[in-house]
Parts: structure tokens; sequence; C-alpha cells
């Protein structure tokens, strides 16, 4: 569900030691891996820390994860809506481009 094997092992071996930076660029992999096993996916950012992250084996700062949720807005990735409670709800971007599939003639693009 959240990846190879490979990718949970390398995401639930961080630590919340690491530099600031490091932090925002694990939480930006580990959203993009969440979202592509989960794409209708949406949360506060308590809940990405809770319901995506944690089960990764991830602990981000919520600065951080402010800071990586930012950049995947910047980015295209996703989009915000501000919930009546005035918190922010991130979703994947309706932009996101689709994996790459089948032309209109069936052959790969």
């Amino acid at each position: 569900m959240y990846g190879t094997h490979s990718e949970r092992t390398h995401v639930a071996s961080t630590r919340t030691h690491e530099p600031a930076d490091d932090l925002v660029s694990l939480a930006i992999t580990a959203i993009t891996q969440y979202l592509g096993a989960n794409p209708r996916a949406a949360d506060t950012v308590a809940g990405i820390a809770q319901w995506w992250l944690a089960p990764m084996g991830l602990s981000v700062p919520l600065d951080s994860l402010r800071l990586a949720l930012d950049q995947l807005v910047k980015n295209g990735v996703l989009e915000t809506r501000v919930l009546p409670s005035s918190d922010l709800l991130w979703f994947a971007s309706s932009a996101t481009p689709a994996a790459p599939g089948p032309d209109d003639d069936g052959n790969p693009t």
C-alpha cells in the first residue's frame, strides 16, 4: 500500500533528529508515495502526520511538515481548501499528471 518494501524500509528508518531540510525532503518523498497509493486522500496537517506518515514510521515536526506541504503545492502536486474550522485540507492536485499510459490507439506514450 505504501510502495515497495525497500521504499518503506527507507522511510521507516528515518529519525526526527535529522536537519530540517532532510526532514522536509523525507516528508515530500513519503507524501508523494502515499498519494501514489491513495490518490484521493485528503487530510489536515495533523491528519497527514498521524494517518499518512506515522504508519510509515516517519515522525516529522509540524513546522517541517508544513514546509513540505507548501513545497508540494508550489510544485503542483497538492492543492488546499479551507475547511469550516479554518484548517486547511490538503489533497492531490487535479493538475497532477497521471502515469503514462496508452494513447487513443493503444500505443504506449
